[in-house]
């Protein structure tokens, strides 16, 4: 009777869906999967991307305020404006910086050495890659420059500049 029901047409159009049926569950799953593996790579990937993203701005937000702060050295005054501008960015740093770079920051203001201040926010970016102090460069005017020199005690012997040619770059002091 089984063997009678088997070999029945509608027995063998039910077993092909059945089949069919069965395939194609098999390859929605195997479908469902492969996109989920690769939505998952590409998620990732792209969250990777946008914290490194966050990550620069973050670092050109201290960059653009070090570089102000290097500039405020030689100012005599600043406008309201500036201030407005330091203000607003020593405020931002300080929403998100960590606590002692900050802190190095607020040194500056208090006469604390410009590179210290540099190599602390260094090290805060770039943990444990360490940067040798001889190789990094701050651009300034050939006046500011001489005013360094002279506050170095190099003196002017006639050129202006304590001898020295000044060029538009400092190393570490």
């Amino acid at each position: 009777m089984i063997q009678l029901l088997l070999n029945s047409p509608l027995a063998s159009t039910a077993l092909l869906g059945i089949g069919t049926m069965f395939g194609g569950l098999v390859g929605v799953v195997a479908t469902t999967l492969v996109k989920g593996r690769i939505s998952h790579h590409f998620d990732r990937a792209l969250e990777e991307h946008r914290a490194q993203l966050a990550r620069h701005d973050r670092v050109s937000q201290l960059a653009e305020y070090l570089a102000f702060a290097w500039r405020m050295q030689n100012m005599e005054d600043m406008s309201e404006d500036e201030a407005e501008r330091a203000n607003k960015m020593a405020f931002e740093l300080s929403l998100w910086l960590p606590a002692d770079v900050v802190a190095e920051l607020g040194r500056l203001h208090q006469g604390g050495n410009f590179w210290d201040t540099v190599f602390r926010a260094r090290e805060w970016v770039n943990p444990g890659d360490p940067l040798n102090p001889d190789l990094v460069i701050g651009h300034d005017t050939k006046a500011n420059m001489r005013k360094r020199l002279e506050g170095l005690g190099l003196g002017d012997t006639g050129t202006g500049n304590g001898g020295v040619t000044a060029p538009d770059f400092l190393p570490h002091q």
